[in-house]
């Protein structure tokens, strides 16, 4: 009996793919408006069934008491001031935009044209969508019917290389013209039943190319937006730069305020009355400093009033404040900080001509962040909040930075995990590394899973992981430590850089996290190396095992960089090489593993998506080939219908299925 219920207790307890995705909840949007109340998207499995679900819930009541407003809705959402209403998407063939009219009863607000980042103010509807370059709204739409009525879905044709999303191409027309994302607008009017009615659609960005993001100021003046150029991969001057263009509300003239300021201008926001714009500037590939700053425009006078770094580590999204006057300006800053994603408040003072940087949280990762005015009037925020053992919830954070939790989504307290061991050796470039060490629950000596990433990818930070979920493996009797090298964007964009021109750094690093591991109650006889997601050429470049590594698995891996180089454009390796590779030959051949393939003497699994336009196919299966010809065991994983990430349930199911096998074949003997 005691046996039995030990066994029960142990089957509770013990977190699975299956927990991880079937029984968790995950935030995927959220927004607030000026009375305290807070709105989000739930990603959630009812009866089978991937849902997103939007919710309403407020500081006033804790949390303690929140509203369901609506099921099966997309990924955005937006919250009116104007029109004191919640906006949403639902998507089919193309994501509408829905709301509420004043009984509260849910309608379709557009039915003809693909919506993202919707912004609705007085009388104008703004949003983002993919228009055919060189046409009208109107001529566009028609043309996508006429290609969907007939089913067009054998082929595209190229004139220029497109602008790959990660996925796969943009589409285009029998011609080659391709569909760029512009900034629409539409004149609303309101009904009796405060229904808002659309107008005409109007692209004010036709002449702009690719429009990234946009803000509007609170006064509902000023427009600001990031078009990237659509200028040939020859012009490398202009080839994928983003410059920051302004409009007034109502027109369709815009004009750039940046084309001329160095590098790419990114992610603008507009002050209250839209006298400033800040934006970000990052250095482009012919620059060899790299940084991203931010920069203070002056609207009137047409000057910078400001450009700095702020990024110790690496900016990744921000909000400028927007309670408070325009003596000065404050910047909330979510900041990649290796192990954790941290926000930073930075502060202008146009007096001092100065910034002040404080931060404000540094536990676990804070994914999504927005503003609310505290009792004083200045800037308090909603954030979700999430840690490698605890799915993210939704947080209020007050003027004293006092954090109170306002969502229960998710109880992860019965699977008793274990907080990750933070673990920081010298590594190379005479400074210390970040790692996070995930032990079983018995004290025996596990076997280890080293799992690495380049520069494609991010830091490994303590937040909930959905798609490599540590926990699911130390269930197994795993140890697993996940490491930032000096690769990773939370170091910075400098160290980043450095580290990924010589893979050598990579694997020093390496080598300093497998000598730590000595220390610890792990078998550092047994160690797989995994790449995942981000790990595209490191992972073949151990494969001649110059490590102790007896196993490794790894996820759309580079063969050959100098061939990978001849992909898809938007992920070229000319920013970190300093050139293309006819032009600059020795860092591409210096990291390439192909020429270590007469070396190769790991036993691999390797994983790839057939839609996948980051890592062309061809690489994958070319390593799986190598190391066929050349006795070693291997096993090939294919995913027909995944891009780059797997993004289905029952893929990433799939993934932790056979990856587990694979360690569990070869480990545990």
């Amino acid at each position: 009996m005691i046996s039995l219920l030990w066994l029960t207790i142990g089957i509770v307890s013990a977190l699975t793919a299956n927990d991880v995705l079937n029984k968790t909840s995950y935030i995927i949007a959220m927004t607030s408006d000026n009375n305290n109340y807070v709105y989000y998207i739930v990603k959630s499995v009812v009866n089978g069934i991937e849902t997103n679900t939007l919710y309403q819930t407020s500081i006033q009541n804790e949390g303690k008491y929140f509203i369901e407003l609506a099921q099966g809705v997309g990924n955005e959402l937006y919250y009116s001031v104007a029109h004191h209403s919640i906006f949403y998407t639902k998507c089919d063939s193309i994501c509408s935009l829905y709301s509420f009219d004043s009984n509260m009863k849910e309608y379709q607000v557009t039915k003809d044209i693909d919506i993202s980042l919707p912004v609705v103010i007085k009388e104008h509807l703004y949003f983002i969508s993919p228009i055919f370059f060189g046409m009208t709204v109107q001529d566009s739409l028609d043309l996508q019917n006429k290609l969907v009525n007939r089913k067009q879905t054998s082929h595209h044709v190229f004139t220029q290389t497109p602008f790959g999303e990660g996925s796969s191409y943009i589409t285009t027309n029998d011609d080659g013209t391709p569909q760029y994302k512009h900034l629409i607008s539409s004149t609303i009017t309101v009904d009796e039943n405060g229904k808002i009615n659309i107008g005409k659609y109007t692209d004010i960005s036709n002449e702009v190319g690719n429009v990234i993001s946009y803000d509007i100021s609170d006064d509902e003046t000023i427009i600001v937006f990031e078009g990237k150029s659509t200028a040939p991969a020859s012009d490398k001057k202009n080839y994928l730069k983003s410059s920051i263009y302004t409009i007034s509300v109502g027109s369709d003239q815009a004009t750039c305020i940046s084309c001329n300021y160095p590098g790419n201008q990114i992610e603008p926001k507009a002050t209250k009355t839209g006298k400033y714009i800040i934006f970000m500037r990052t250095t482009n590939i012919i620059e060899k400093n790299p940084a991203k700053y931010f920069v203070l425009y002056d609207l009137e006078d047409g000057s910078y009033k400001a450009d700095v770094t702020l990024n110790e580590f690496t900016t990744e999204k921000y909000l400028i404040s927007k309670h408070n006057n325009e003596e000065t300006i404050s910047i909330f800053v979510i900041n990649n900080r290796r192990e954790a994603l941290a926000i930073r408040k930075a502060i202008y003072s146009f007096e001092l001509k100065t910034w002040n940087i404080e931060e404000v949280i540094v536990e676990g990762a804070v994914e999504m962040m927005a503003e609310v005015p505290c009792h004083d009037e200045s800037s308090c925020l909603f954030i979700t909040q999430s840690f490698q053992y605890q799915p993210s919830e939704i947080y209020y954070c007050d003027e004293s930075m006092k954090l109170t939790k306002l969502t229960k989504l998710n109880d992860y307290t019965s699977y008793n995990l274990q907080k990750p061991i933070l673990i920081n050796p010298m590594g190379s470039l005479n400074d210390r590394i970040q790692s996070l060490l995930y032990l079983p629950s018995n004290n025996e000596k596990a076997p280890i899973l080293l799992v690495v990433h380049d520069e494609e990818e991010g830091t490994v930070i303590d937040g909930f992981n959905k798609i490599m979920n540590p926990y699911v493996y130390t269930n197994e009797g795993y140890a697993v430590i996940m490491i930032n090298s000096h690769v990773s964007k939370g170091f910075g964009e400098r160290m980043r850089i450095k580290g990924s021109n010589d893979i050598n750094i990579i694997i020093e690093d390496i080598k300093a996290v497998i000598n730590e591991l000595e220390k610890y109650p792990v078998d550092t006889s047994k160690i797989a190396v995994v790449g995942v997601f981000g790990a595209s050429k490191i992972v073949t470049a151990l494969l001649d095992a110059k490590l102790p590594i007896v196993l490794a698995a790894v996820h759309a891996p580079i063969l050959s960089i100098r061939s990978q180089y001849y992909t898809d454009a938007k992920y070229t390796l000319e920013y970190t090489f300093e050139g293309a590779d006819y032009d600059n030959s020795y860092w591409y051949n210096h990291n390439d593993a192909m020429k270590n393939v007469a070396s190769y003497s790991v036993p691999t699994l390797i994983s790839y998506g057939d839609l996948d336009f980051v890592v062309d196919k061809s690489q994958p299966i070319s390593l799986f080939q190598a190391l066929q010809r050349r006795g070693i065991k291997s096993r090939l994983l294919r995913f027909p219908y995944s891009t780059n990430v797997l993004t289905k349930n029952e893929d990433i199911k799939v993934f932790y299925e056979q990856y587990l096998r694979w360690f569990n074949e070869n480990m545990k003997n």
